[in-house]
């Protein structure tokens, strides 16, 4: 992904980003609970329920990592970030979100079903949501290159 603007990235793509990492999450949190956690049926299903919630308010509706990041470039650097972002910016986001994503789950498991999760639960399920929000974020932006914002003008 080159220099973009965020907003008209999330104007095009946001539904589909919310589709995949809604997908993702719920497949990834469902396995992880029912094989590595060794959860049972329902409370895997309740689990991957409630983790995805979760991922999804702090990663997309209220995107924490985002967050981070601009209050970070505005304490390294002293002003605003620039609203074109660049891709070591993206990466950094996509991790940041893959973070979020994978404490709140771990919280999730711990507070809603208590089930402490080890070390080696935790980097699994940090590595399943690095995948599952870099593919709602490739899928994000294979839709943008082909429904580029241009199209949209004319509604408008």
């Amino acid at each position: 992904m080159l220099d973009v603007d965020p907003r008209g990235l999330w104007s095009v793509g946001g539904r589909v980003f919310n589709f995949s990492l809604i997908a993702t999450e719920l497949l990834a949190a469902f396995g992880f609970a029912l094989r590595i956690a060794r959860l049972s049926l329902s409370k895997s299903a309740a689990a991957a329920v409630a983790m995805t919630a979760v991922s999804w308010l702090f990663v997309a509706v209220v995107p924490l990592s985002v967050v981070a990041w601009a209050v970070i470039y505005i304490l390294v650097r002293g002003h605003p970030p620039d609203l074109i972002l660049g891709p070591v910016s993206w990466i950094l986001i996509v991790l940041a979100s893959a973070l979020v994503a994978a404490v709140s789950g771990s919280a999730i498991l711990f507070f809603l079903l208590k089930h402490r999760v080890t070390k080696r639960e935790f980097r699994l399920l940090l590595l399943a949501n690095v995948l599952c929000v870099s593919l709602a974020a490739g899928a994000t932006t294979v839709y943008v290159i082909e429904h580029p914002p241009v199209a949209f003008l004319s509604r408008v």
